[in-house]
């Protein structure tokens, strides 16, 4: 180690040496060829010397640069640009910027050098590495810019800037890097082949870690939770960090002007992206650059459509809270986004289809909005923004009424119909398989996603939407489109029916009743045009209403089997009426005569004919599962008919007949048939000795013996082409549904014993265990029926402890259908197997059985069981730590975590970085429950999970320790506080919000009156987002109800609903939910919060004609004199020349350039007027007063920006300060 120091101090000593020869070669005069040369040879040695400043002085080292900046070389130019870049590190970033741009002035000339030249030149490639390389170092050095969040620079190429839980701003490039920033490379310039430009290299992001791990998740969590809680430590952590952003407003307007040239520069898009990433860090810079208009602009131009999400993610991040709020024009460039649906001018063909993307664009750039707390409030706060939108469905224009309505779909997370027959189809697909079971008790977890859709519903009815839909569903005018008009239906009939079980009742009687609809409908007076149309809408809406009511599933009661012809069975408890109607028809089978029997089965012709293609299934289907299912009619059948009989020989193997029928839809009314007759016959005696005695049974063993047979001895078996259970023949043909016979047989005791008489079991047993027959594993332990703990159970315990995996998975969760069709006693048998799956070696099994487990002990007998376990939770990762937690909340699982010394350390690690977890990952889930690259028609379920807090308060014990320990207190304290971390905010908010879940917690939330400072946070809160929170939070309150009682005399009502899970307002105009606080604007240029000026215009002029053209240049800002003062500059530089060699003329147009949003082409013309000698001149530089760093734009925790007046160089020979805070800028 000490000869590897010694080498390492003479290696850094020779590199010291040989860069201060390369920056004297580059001062001293010499060819091109030279100083590219010296430039290329100090990129070399920039891996060898950490810090630029220990072997020379940071004047030094760019003032061997500036004149190359503006070197007649592209070479050189491009050159040094890559010298600034590498020499640019974190640990010397500070004072190597501030040097660079407000000291040396270099900031002007990596402008001119990014927007002078036309193209994909690489001197342009340079200078915006440089730029963003500037970027990335100010990150190193400076905190965040509110307290809570970071910006993040992903390995992806992803720039993210905001903390968990608040909008976030993303901005992802879509051009590639080539070369890593700090590896020598040639100056030729680097590009892709799709002719992207490369901009810099992306540092390493700390993520937030949000999906489970089996181990170390803590640790990891905790760490990442330590950072993001670091990023602000100071006393006022809830405003804007007062801080240094080192980009000058130079190189801001220069991007700017870049981004606005989009069809003409192949630099807009990277341009853009910069632009954004500043304005989500200095909001207040990019404002007075006139960026913010840009940034708007381009969220609805289709040229920018793959960059609109990021773009929205920034403005978003900025309206979020006051301090950054300010730089956005309030009803002004919010307008920008809503302005192009107001246009329906009549334009040629190829016009309106330009026009129709930029309503996609701006109806798309609405929809990600709204997808958004803060953007949901934001875009409710103008009376006049979505009524804006909505009221277009008014104008005679029905394609952007489609694009609208498609949007609005879109918004309420709902599928777009594709047809007319939509309603039709509805009908059909609802109905749900038997097999598809629904959980018994995820209806009455809260869906976050609800209270959202509420907040959704509320503000688009109090916009006009649903008069507007019905305007548009009743049209019947010539030329209508008619696909339109049914979106328009379907839409008001979804919303209708969302709001029966999300909104409250005051609020759903004013919408529900449709008062202009039905007044249209039974009024005669009008056209028979209309009234035929609003009677049409009316129908349409009943139908739907009666469809949602029809298949609305309900919980089904009792145990279900979901084994033999039940798969095909209607579950009885989802629909009343079609119960009710079955109810009635079953007595009416039960009933008939011997003479009706006959006849009835005379109609199905079995007896008639020996051909099952004649045969009528249907009606076969009725009578055995109508008047068959009376004993006496069984009996009556099997003594005069041989109906039975020719059923069993149609289902034998060896008639070859139903096992070699192709495996369809079609002919699974066979196989229900076939399942149907199985139960009929073993309900009897006299049924069960039929089938004992038929070829079936015995049969259906022999192949599965031979297939067992196959499996352990392959050698001596048959060949496949006479095996009935071979791959092939289950996979193509009917003897698959050999297996659900099987089922129907387990299902019934006397079945049970005839399988185990004839070792089907056993077969089944080999099957299952020997690997190679997944899809036999699969089969036989989804067909069986484990009601009985007899042989089926132990033949499924088997496959549990299999070695093959495939069939573990298969076999845990096929649990799930056990739990949810309510087999007896699972609380016993159930919970114990899945308690021993926890201990599977495969993730996918075990996180299965975590899953399973989580839905199971929602039911109180299940947890009791699990608990007495006590299986290894809190080693699964996030899940099975949740599910642990849920231990708390009985005074069993309270005892028994006590017992093992866990609640007391958990509580201390909660109350320090477990609880800010907890708010971050469930927001992470929220955002992309909520993001726009989610399908709209995917509708997110997002339930809360469990809170330490919340479990531990449902018990007395648990709330004794919580009160002992004075947590409530604290977490009062920083939801209330607003200096405090808004993560911490919210986190603080989530937790009082499980607490009030129960009633038990309720009552001590009322004893330090939480509900009601909740309430008025979520009215008042300056932090957006934060309101949001609040409005999740009252939701949870409200699940109790004594909660909602309180919450009622706020005006905060809930749904008419058993278990109502959503709280909204009563009444939008008296609260201010959707309200934000009028501000003054902090953007303007001419305002006293303008930002400070580097430098101003020469007081006194060289000439009258050097005035003149200060003033044409000026004027080429304004459109109206544009054209004049293009002329007159044209003409003074041909008369005189010798004007534009001036120093003085040089810098007083980069000031100019500086404060003007000058057009790109405009900043070139200027830049092309002005020749390079200008900007080489000792007079030139002369000119440049060298500042501090306390000039630089500087954030304030109020916005407002720091003054300070500097005295001119002395060796300048015009008056150049910045001005005060009580002068305008001119």
């Amino acid at each position: 180690f000490f000869f590897f120091c010694i080498f390492w101090g003479l290696m850094g000593s020779q590199a010291d040496e040989e860069v201060r020869r390369a920056l004297g070669a580059l001062t001293s005069k010499g060819s091109s060829v030279t100083k590219v040369e010296a430039l290329n040879r100090l990129v070399e040695l920039s891996t060898l010397v950490p810090d630029i400043s220990t072997v020379t002085t940071l004047p030094t080292f760019f003032g061997a640069l500036r004149d190359l900046l503006v070197h007649k070389s592209q070479t050189v130019r491009m050159g040094a640009l890559r010298v600034l870049r590498y020499y640019l590190r974190p640990t010397t970033s500070s004072g190597y910027v501030e040097d660079m741009y407000y000291r040396a002035s270099l900031g002007y000339f990596i402008a001119r050098s990014f927007e002078y030249m036309e193209g994909e030149s690489s001197e342009r490639v340079q200078a915006l590495k440089l730029i963003r390389r500037t970027i990335e170092a100010d990150s190193w050095r400076a905190p965040p810019l509110s307290a809570g969040s970071a910006i993040t620079t992903h390995s992806t190429g992803i720039v993210s800037v905001g903390g968990a839980g608040s909008p976030t701003a993303v901005v992802q490039s879509s051009f590639a890097l080539s070369n890593p920033s700090n590896s020598p490379t040639a100056l030729a310039p680097s590009s892709n082949s799709s002719g992207s430009v490369p901009l810099s290299t992306p540092t390493p992001a700390a993520t937030l870690h949000t999906s489970p791990q089996p181990a170390g998740w803590q640790a990891k969590r905790a760490s990442t939770t330590t950072l993001l809680l670091q990023s602000n430590n100071s006393s006022n952590n809830n405003a804007l960090s007062k801080k240094l952003f080192m980009v000058p407003r130079c190189i801001v307007q220069a991007l700017r002007a870049v981004a606005e040239a989009i069809h003409t520069d192949p630099f807009a898009k990277p341009a853009l992206e910069t632009l954004s990433e500043i304005a989500a860090r200095n909001p207040k810079l990019v404002a007075v650059c006139g960026g913010m208009k840009t940034i708007f602009n381009a969220a609805i131009d289709p040229y920018f459509a793959d960059m609109q999400d990021p773009l929205l993610a920034t403005l978003l991040y900025i309206f979020d809270d006051t301090s950054t709020r300010q730089y956005v024009r309030p009803s002004t460039d919010i307008c920008i986004l809503f302005s192009p649906l107001s246009d329906i001018s009549t334009s040629p063909p190829n016009e309106i289809d330009d026009r129709s993307k930029i309503w996609e664009a701006s109806v798309k750039a609405i929809s990600v909005m709204l997808k958004s707390w803060t953007g949901l409030i934001t875009l409710a706060s103008d009376p006049l923004l979505l009524k804006s939108m909505v009221d277009t469905l008014f104008l005679p224009s029905w394609a952007l009424r489609g694009i609208i309505i498609d949007g609005l779909f879109g918004i309420f997370k709902m599928p777009i119909p594709k047809d007319t027959n939509w309603f039709a189809k509805h009908g059909e697909s609802v109905s749900p398989d038997g097999l598809d079971l629904p959980s018994r008790t995820y209806d009455e977890r809260p869906n976050l996603m609800n209270n959202f859709l509420s907040a959704l519903l509320l503000v688009f009815i109090e916009c006009g939407l649903v008069e507007a839909l019905v305007t548009v569903g009743e049209t019947q005018a010539e030329g209508a489109d008619t696909f339109v008009i049914h979106k328009a239906t379907v839409l008001l009939a979804e919303m209708l029916h969302m709001s029966s079980s999300l909104l409250s009742v005051t609020q759903c009687a004013k919408i529900q009743t449709l008062p202009s609809l039905v007044s249209t409908a039974v009024t005669f007076a009008l056209h028979d045009q209309e009234r035929v149309g609003a009677s049409h809408m009316v129908a349409n809406l009943h139908h739907l209403a009666h469809l949602k009511s029809r298949t609305q599933q309900g919980q089904p009661q009792g145990s279900l089997t979901v084994t033999g012809a039940n798969k095909w069975r209607r579950i009885k408890g989802r629909d009343k009426r079609l119960d009710k109607v079955d109810d009635i028809k079953k007595k009416m089978d039960f009933s008939i005569d011997e003479k009706q029997l006959l006849v009835k089965l005379q109609q199905t012709q079995v007896t008639e004919n020996k051909d099952f293609r004649r045969w009528a299934w249907d009606s076969i289907s009725e009578m055995l599962e109508g008047p068959l299912r009376n004993p006496m009619h069984v009996a009556t059948v099997m003594r005069q008919t041989k109906f039975f009989k020719r059923l069993l020989s149609f289902l034998r193997p060896s008639r070859r007949l139903f096992s070699t029928l192709p495996l369809s839809q079609e002919h699974m009314t066979y196989a229900m048939v076939g399942c149907q007759t199985l139960e009929i016959l073993l309900e009897s005696e006299q049924g069960t000795v039929f089938i004992a005695e038929s070829l079936f049974l015995k049969q259906l063993s022999e192949i599965l013996k031979e297939e067992a047979d196959m499996l352990e001895h392959p050698s001596t078996s048959r060949t496949s082409v006479s095996r009935f259970l071979d791959e092939n023949s289950i996979l193509k043909t009917m003897s698959k549904e050999y297996f659900s016979l099987i089922g129907t047989m387990s299902s019934f005791n006397r079945g049970a014993d005839m399988l185990r008489n004839l070792k089907v079991f056993v077969y089944l047993r080999t099957l299952v265990e020997t690997p190679g027959r997944l899809d036999l594993a699969s089969l036989i332990i989804t067909s069986l029926d484990y009601t009985d703990a007899d042989h089926a159970r132990v033949l499924f315990a088997k496959a549990l402890y299999c070695q093959t995996m495939a069939a573990r998975y298969f076999a845990t969760r096929h649990l799930r259908t056990l739990l949810r069709a309510g087999a007896p006693d699972f609380a016993s048998w159930g919970i114990d197997y899945l308690a021993k799956q926890l201990s599977d070696s495969d993730a996918k099994v075990w996180g299965t059985a975590v899953a399973i487990l989580d839905e199971a002990c929602d039911d109180p007998e299940c947890m009791e069981s699990l608990i007495t376990k006590a299986p290894p939770l809190v080693t699964l990762g996030k899940a099975g730590f949740d599910l642990w937690l849920r231990f708390l909340s009985t005074d069993t699982g309270f005892k028994h975590l006590m017992s093992v010394s866990f609640v007391e350390p958990e509580l201390e690690k909660w109350r320090n970085i477990e609880n800010v977890l907890y708010a971050a990952h469930l927001e992470a889930v929220l955002e992309e429950a909520f993001g726009s690259r989610v399908s709209s028609a995917t509708k997110r379920v997002v339930p809360i999970p469990p809170h330490l807090y919340g479990e531990l308060t449902k018990t007395a014990a648990g709330r004794a320790l919580f009160l002992e320990k004075k947590i409530l207190e604290g977490l009062v304290e920083d939801m209330m506080n607003i200096n405090q971390l808004p993560i911490k905010r919210r986190a603080a908010l989530w937790a009082l919000g499980n607490i009030g879940s129960s009633e038990s917690g309720l009552e001590i939330l009322e004893k330090e009156a939480v509900i009601e400072k909740i309430v008025r946070l979520a009215e008042t809160d300056p932090w957006l987002s934060l309101r949001g929170t609040c409005f999740n939070v009252i939701a949870m309150i409200s699940r109790t109800e004594k909660g909602r009682q309180r919450l009622d005399t706020f005006q905060w009502q809930t749904p008419n609903t058993p278990k109502p899970h959503t709280c909204v307002p009563l009444d939008l105009k008296r609260c201010s939910l959707f309200k934000v606080a009028d501000y003054a604007y902090g953007g303007s240029v001419a305002g006293d919060e303008a930002l400070p000026c580097d430098l101003e215009l020469s007081t006194q002029p060289a000439s009258s004609d050097h005035a003149t053209l200060i003033t044409q240049i000026g004027n080429l800002a304004n459109n109206v004199l544009l054209e004049k003062a293009t002329r007159t500059i044209k003409r003074l530089k041909t008369q005189k020349p010798e004007l534009f060699l001036s120093p003085q003329l040089a810098q007083d147009v980069l000031v100019l350039l500086e404060h003007q949003p000058f057009r790109l082409a405009i900043r070139r013309f200027l830049f092309a007027l002005l020749p390079e000698t200008a900007f080489s001149t000792p007079q030139f530089w002369s000119l440049f007063p060298a500042t501090t760093p306390s000039e630089v734009i500087m954030m304030t925790s109020g916005g407002v920006t720091d003054r300070t007046t500097i005295t001119p160089a002395s060796n300048s020979k015009n008056a150049f300060t910045l001005r005060t805070s009580n002068k305008t800028n001119k």
